[in-house]
């Protein structure tokens, strides 16, 4: 705890960003530190209220804020608007400074999760077995596609829709599209 208290002695109001509108007193800046426990493994674990996702979370001024944010910010952390506080421990009640990072959502999306994006980008291969990499790699959309499978979709179907097409116009009947 006293780790704790000596950060807090180092934390300068005049050392927040513009993220927050307005600046924390005393008063709170003393209740944030207050719920913060320090753990054997060197993360600040947040004891006070945690969100349903479990970050940390602490109201001020009528708003619910970001435990993990508002110690990155009392540290002199600084982070733009398009940036999230990313947990580098994979703790997400860490409250930490040195645990902490500002990274952009792509980013933070990439490294720390095991959702589609982590997933997508993690692969060298295609589905097929092609190797994603330099000539057989197109970037689309911010997505990556396969080349030789591309190829290989666009020989197979467009003949087939080609002569679907052709049979319609024969018969009098109009595309819509």
């Amino acid at each position: 705890m006293q780790e704790v208290r000596s950060i807090l002695a180092v934390c300068s109001l005049t050392s927040l960003t513009a993220w927050s509108a307005a600046m924390f007193d005393d008063i709170f800046v003393n209740r944030f530190w207050s719920k913060v426990e320090p753990q054997d493994s060197g993360c600040w674990v947040w004891i006070g209220s945690k969100n349903g996702s479990g970050y940390g979370a602490i109201g001020y001024k009528r708003k619910r804020l970001l435990a993990h944010r508002v110690s990155l910010i009392l540290s002199g952390g600084k982070f733009a608007e398009d940036e999230v506080c990313d947990h580098i421990c994979r703790n997400r009640s860490c409250v930490n400074p040195s645990h902490l990072r500002a990274v952009s959502k792509r980013i933070n999306s990439i490294e720390n999760s095991i959702g589609p994006t982590a997933k997508n980008h993690a692969k060298t291969h295609c589905k097929r077995g092609h190797e994603l990499s330099g000539e057989n790699l197109r970037l689309k959309g911010g997505g990556r596609e396969c080349v030789a499978c591309q190829k290989q979709h666009a020989s197979s179907h467009l003949p087939k829709r080609d002569a679907i097409r052709k049979e319609m116009k024969a018969k009098g009947i109009r595309r819509t599209q």
